[in-house]
C-alpha cells in the first residue's frame, strides 16, 4: 500500500501515524506509559522499514490524550504527537490520570428540570451533543455543585 501511494501521481505518502486508543483502557499511569512506548516503538519500526525499502517517510506521528499526558520516557524517531483533547481535558481524562479535575477547562451548564430520587435520576435541559455517548463508562462527566 505504501509503495502504491508513493508511486501514485494523485497521492503522496507523507508519513505514518497511529492513535493509541487502547490507552483509554489502562488502569494506571505506568500502563499508559507502557502503551505509549509500544505505540512509539511499533510506528518508528514501521517507518524505518519503509525507509529501508526506499520510501520517503517524513512524518512519524503517535498519540492519544492519555499517552500525551503521560508520555513514554523518550520520543526518539517520532516527529509529531497528537494529543487529542489534551488542550481542554475532560472528566474521563481526569479519571484516567491524565490530569486533575482542576485541569478540565470546559464545563457544560444546564438546568435540572426534574428530580426522581427513587430512580436515582435527574432530568436535565440539554441537547445530546452536550453530553455524548463517549465517556459512558466514566459516567459521562461529573455534576459540579
Amino acid at each position: 500500500l505504501a509503495r502504491s501511494i508513493a508511486d501514485s501521481s494523485t497521492a503522496r505518502l507523507e508519513g505514518v501515524y497511529t492513535h493509541g486508543g487502547h490507552s483509554y483502557g489502562a488502569t494506571s499511569v505506568e500502563e499508559v506509559r507502557r502503551i505509549g512506548e509500544q505505540e512509539r516503538d511499533a510506528v518508528v519500526r514501521f517507518a524505518t522499514a519503509l525507509r529501508a525499502a526506499g520510501l520517503v517517510v517524513e512524518m512519524v506521528g503517535i498519540g492519544s490524550t492519555p499517552t500525551c499526558s503521560n508520555p513514554p520516557e523518550h520520543l526518539t524517531g517520532v516527529t509529531e504527537m497528537h494529543p487529542g483533547n489534551y488542550l481542554y481535558y475532560d472528566v474521563m481524562q481526569a479519571r484516567l490520570g491524565s490530569c486533575r479535575m482542576e485541569d478540565v477547562a470546559v464545563r457544560v451548564c444546564t438546568r435540572i428540570i426534574g428530580k426522581y430520587p427513587k430512580r436515582n435520576l435527574l432530568l436535565i435541559d440539554m441537547g445530546w451533543t452536550g453530553i455524548s455517548a463517549q465517556g459512558k463508562e466514566s459516567g459521562f462527566g461529573a455534576i459540579d455543585g
